[in-house]
Order: C-alpha cells, then sequence, then structure tokens
C-alpha cells in the first residue's frame, strides 16, 4: 500500500500522542503503515476486507509469509482498549499462521482485561501503547535511514513493555558506558584507569571490554600484546556472549588490580559486528543481563559488583548501542579539538535512540578533556566550541582534565606522574557525582 510519506513524514519526525490523535482513524492507520515501512517491512491494508479481522498486514521484505498482523486504535487518552479488541485480533486468520504475530497499536492504552488477555492461549498479543509507539517511532529514527536497504526489520514487539523500565533497582550497582564516535580521544585509558582508582577506593569493579580491537584487555593482561595472532583464545571472551555459548558471569576473570576484574574481549568480536543498524533484540538482551550481573555476587570480586564499567569501540556499532542501552551513565572522553565534535554529537543522538529502547533516561554525566595541552587553541575548545556542542544534550567538562602523557599506556594507577594523578582527581568526581 502507499502510506503517503509525504503526509506523515513530519509527524514522524516528530511524535506526539496529540497529532496522532488528531489524524483521523483511517489515516492513523496509514500512519501506522509509514512507521512500518520505514521500519523495514513491507504493509498491506486490509481493513475493509470482510473477515481479515485486522487493519494492516506486515512482511519482511521478499517474503510473502505474514510476519504480523494490526489492528490500528486511534482512541482518545479516557477510552481504553478492552479485551475483545486483543481478542478478535489473536482470532484473525491471517496471525492463526505459525510464526504470524498480532499486534494492538493505540494511542491510548490497555485496559487490564485486554493485558492479560494478551498473554493467555499459546499466542501472545503484542500491545503498544501511546508512550510506546513514540519510543518505537524514535527509536526507527535513530537506528534507519528513509531509504536504507533493509538489513533487519525492527520488530514492534520490542517496545510492547516497559524495557529497562521495569528491571529490579534494588542493588546498587552502578553501570557506567564509557564512549564516544571519535577514535583516539582515550576511551579505554579512561575505562581502565577510572576502574582501577575506584578499585583503589576499595569498590568491586567489573570491566566490559565491547571493543574488538581488545585494548582495554591487553592493558589488563600486558602479556597478550607479545602473544601470536594465531586465532586461539586465550581465556573466556564476550564473542562467546555474542554467539549464544556462554553467559557473560561465566566470562568474568580476575586482573592483577585487587579489587578489579574484567569481561575480555577478543578480536573475532569485529566479526559479528552488525554495523549501526538497529537490532534492539540484542541491545535489549545485553543491558537486561548486565543489569543482572548487579545482582549476583561474583567470586572474583568477593561480592556483587559497585560498578560496572562498559569501554565501547569508536564506531556506531551493534556493540556500542548495546553499551549505551545498558547504560546508567555514560561519560564522553575526547580530545580539545573542533574535529571531536561531531563523534561526541553522533554519540549522544545515538544515546537518545538507546533511551528510547530502554524506556529510561540514562544520565549523561558529561565530557573528560583527555589530552590536555594548555594552547589557547584547547582552552578556546573548552570554554567555546564544547559549550555550544552540548546545548542540546545538556552535560559539560569535568573539572579534572587529562593530560598527554605517553606513560599512562605502561604504568600502574597510583603513579607519580600527571597523567595518572588526573585520572585519581577524575575517580573522586565521579564518586562525588554518582
Amino acid at each position: 500500500m502507499s502510506a503517503e510519506p509525504a503526509r506523515f513524514a513530519d509527524l514522524f519526525r516528530n511524535p506526539s500522542i496529540d497529532a496522532m490523535y488528531a489524524l483521523s482513524p483511517k489515516d492513523f492507520e496509514h500512519f501506522i503503515a509509514y512507521v512500518l515501512q520505514r521500519a523495514g517491512y513491507t504493509v498491506k491494508e486490509v481493513g475493509p476486507h470482510f473477515l481479515r479481522g485486522l487493519d494492516l498486514e506486515m512482511r519482511l521484505p521478499g517474503k510473502s509469509t505474514i510476519f504480523g498482523g494490526v489492528e490500528c486504535k486511534r482512541f482518545a487518552s479516557n477510552q481504553l482498549v478492552t479485551a475483545p479488541i486483543v481478542r478478535g485480533v489473536r482470532g484473525a486468520p491471517a496471525v492463526d499462521r505459525r510464526n504470524a504475530k498480532p499486534f494492538v497499536i493505540t494511542t491510548s492504552d490497555f485496559n487490564e482485561a485486554a493485558r492479560k488477555m494478551a498473554q493467555t492461549g499459546n499466542k501472545r498479543a503484542y500491545l503498544i501503547n501511546g508512550t510506546q509507539l513514540i519510543r518505537y517511532i524514535t527509536y526507527i529514527q535513530g537506528s534507519r535511514h528513509n531509504d536504507d536497504d533493509v538489513l533487519t526489520s525492527i520488530s514492534p514487539e520490542h517496545f510492547s513493555d516497559n524495557g529497562l523500565a521495569g528491571s529490579d533497582k534494588s542493588h546498587n550497582t552502578k553501570i557506567f558506558t564509557v564512549a564516544n564516535n571519535k577514535g583516539g580521544v582515550g576511551k579505554t585509558m579512561t575505562a581502565y584507569y577510572l576502574g582501577a582508582e575506584l578499585a583503589r577506593h576499595g569498590k568491586r569493579v567489573l570491566l566490559i571490554d565491547l571493543d574488538g580491537q581488545a585494548n582495554l584487555t591487553e592493558r589488563c593482561f600486558p602479556e597478550l600484546v607479545s602473544q601470536p595472532n594465531d586465532g586461539i583464545e586465550r581465556f573466556p571472551n564476550i564473542v562467546q556472549y555474542f554467539s549464544k555459548m556462554r553467559p557473560l558471569k561465566d566470562l568474568i576473570t580476575s586482573t592483577k588490580q585487587e579489587g578489579m576484574s574484567i569481561i575480555p574481549s577478543d578480536p573475532f568480536l569485529s566479526l559479528r559486528d552488525l554495523g549501526g543498524s538497529g537490532r534492539p533484540d540484542i541491545e535489549l538482551k545485553f543491558a537486561r543481563d548486565v543489569q543482572e550481573l548487579g545482582l549476583q555476587p561474583i567470586a572474583a570480586l568477593g561480592g556483587s559488583p559497585d560498578w560496572i564499567i562498559i569501554d565501547t569501540p569508536p564506531a556506531m556499532s551493534v556493540f556500542t548501542r548495546a553499551g549505551l542501552a545498558a547504560a546508567g551513565y555514560v561519560l564522553a572522553p575526547i580530545r580539545p579539538r573542533r574535529v571531536s565534535l561531531a563523534g561526541t554529537k553522533n554519540m549522544l543522538t545515538t544515546l537518545q535512540t538507546m533511551d528510547a529502547l530502554s524506556g529510561i533516561k540514562t544520565t549523561f554525566m558529561g565530557v573528560l578533556v583527555t589530552h590536555w595541552d594548555n594552547l589557547k587553541l584547547s582552552t578556546d575548545f573548552e570554554n567555546i566550541d564544547l559549550p555550544r556542542a552540548l546545548y542540546d544534550f545538556g552535560g559539560s567538562a569535568f573539572p579534572s582534565k587529562i593530560p598527554f602523557d605517553n606513560r599512562l599506556e605502561t604504568l600502574e594507577p597510583g603513579a607519580d606522574v600527571k597523567g595518572a594523578k588526573a585520572y585519581e582527581a577524575l575517580a573522586e568526581e565521579v564518586l562525588q557525582y554518582a
């Protein structure tokens, strides 16, 4: 069907429940068809056809089988979708086929009977209310371009619950992701030194290396640098998690720093990268599994972690997106040069996309200026360029600045050098902030 993209493009870019409710019921169906097309599906309007029981049928590109059937309900906020509507969608012939999924998408919400009906029987119905619909649209915006070839379609099923908002918050573990789309800004160094300094403060710290270059892993185990690149896995690593071979907890390896362990990476991780196209199934699962680590006692740490620090690659890959989805806090190292700003803003835009997936607002702690050199170019960057770049995202620069110091690559935390001392100060600031 034609979803009239010219009519709905503005609403897609700036979605609101009121604006969607202002559409006619038929136009709301057309708009949902447009959203699903932007998510990578082929959509057919079937509402007028007798005995279909649905408004829309969605298929994966190039496939004849139905992926899902959608009932669209443009309801006012005080008009809840009821159980008979959900029952009717589940009984529609199109979704009675194996693996076909029933969806109900509304501008309002569902009553308790409707939610119970969605969970009964041998086929779940996925219910998307107005708030979840906006999350879905926002995620699509940050995950697919309008004319992308479809690598993976983005199913609305991943937005039919509260994301991470309903996760267990009873533990005190702080999940901290170090990220920037710009390479060479000190992400790995920051993850390592911050983790080590927190451990020196008596905190139990778990590092997670999500970068296929495995530089954080090598920093924890310098002997790996001299090992031949023979494809042999030296110890459990994150590749085995993304290959669905082992859970995260089974990958934890002690480091020589007391109180700090790591889930290592491996160069094979790069072979599992799916690019920046949205994979909400992978991203949400990783985020939930990381949260679960915060509830578990870890033998190598002598208890559950106080801090989980995630190091990410410079590309906005599926691994960076997963690391941002898992984060409670995000820190962006940045060099004091304008060329660093584009990558920082790209990362922060991606963070907004992942907040739409998780359903929670991640705390952007701000930027850490690295490679500091006291040149006027650097002070102008800190005082003029950086505040302008961060205006739309919030956050500011940490008081501590990390000076350019090559010795950081080999010295241990606590060393009497200016770079290590700067990271000591950063750890104090982070502890006060979080």
